[in-house]
């Protein structure tokens, strides 16, 4: 891959909630060695466009390529790598707000390990109460 190529390409991008449209056919390349910053006020679409783009959140229309693979078609081992490439942090440390505070705590681990619900439980309690 030449420096020039795009890392993460999302073409047309669109994704609502209800009538509320959040991301409008948003087109965005991000490059090898580049930084970006997306900047905007309460509800414009931040948060929801990094989950697109990791999987959280399905989009209505649109692609989200990374290193040209299409990321909405990756399952299994392949799904498992491509979330080892990100890392995200939410404004606050807030945790995902569509997860109990106990799946927020093992979401990692049941995406890698594929624990059950009573086993992921269990671990959520021993990591809360140390």
């Amino acid at each position: 891959m030449t420096k020039a190529q795009s890392i993460i390409r999302i073409e047309n991008l669109t994704k609502s909630f209800g009538s509320n449209v959040v991301l409008n056919a948003l087109s965005l390349d991000i490059l090898a060695g580049e930084s970006l910053v997306i900047m905007g006020g309460s509800g414009s679409g931040k948060s929801v466009l990094l989950k697109c783009i990791l999987g959280l959140l399905p989009a209505e229309k649109g692609s989200i390529l990374v290193e040209g693979k299409q990321a909405k078609d990756l399952c299994g081992k392949a799904y498992e790598t491509y979330l080892t490439q990100f890392g995200m942090l939410f404004q606050g440390s807030a945790l995902f707000d569509s997860l109990t505070v106990w799946e927020n705590v093992v979401f990692g681990l049941r995406r890698i390990k594929k624990i059950s619900n009573s086993e992921a439980l269990e671990v959520a309690i021993q990591t809360i109460a140390s």
